[in-house]
């Protein structure tokens, strides 16, 4: 994602992970969240593409944390203002969480937005390993990531799915 960064040439930057799709309209609305320039970036409402009570929930939970807390995962379509991320130094190298991370630092530095339009994103990673185990997965990893370290066991477990 950092060097994906340093190849665009747009003022405004947008983290579109391969397996999730923008819904109609969505840079005409980062556009007029961003012409606010007290907004420094933000992200969308999640939706997963395929069906299933567990993966709702989880996307009931995702687009809540971003609503509220202003907190997002790479999977709604983080966007930000070129000059903010070059400041921040861009996205930590981190084995995983680097968007939860970011986002917290975003947060310090000022107003994050929200877009209530959902983006739709593939529940294959979550379907390969489970949705429940899925969900203990990230419980774990969030224990830790609250205490700034990610430990190497949880990176081996994380599912791969290229």
């Amino acid at each position: 994602m950092n060097r994906g960064a340093r190849e665009a040439r747009g003022e405004i930057l947008l983290f579109l992970h391969a397996d999730t799709w923008l819904p109609d309209g969505a840079l005409e609305k980062v556009r007029e969240k961003m012409a606010d320039p007290n907004f420094l970036g933000g992200g969308f409402a999640h939706r997963f593409r395929e069906k299933g009570y567990l993966l709702r929930c989880i996307s009931f939970y995702s687009t809540w944390r971003g609503a509220i807390r202003r907190s997002f995962c790479g999977d709604q379509a983080l966007f930000v203002r070129r000059s903010v991320f070059l400041r921040m130094g861009g996205f930590r190298e981190m084995p995983l969480l680097e968007d939860l991370e970011f986002t917290r630092r975003l947060r310090r530095l000022g107003r994050v937005g929200f877009i209530y339009l959902p983006v739709r994103t593939s529940a294959r990673r979550v379907r390969k390993v489970g949705v429940f185990q899925f969900l203990v997965f990230i419980a774990i990893a969030k224990i830790f990531f609250a205490v700034d370290r990610i430990p190497e066991f949880l990176t081996r477990k994380y599912p791969e799915v290229r």
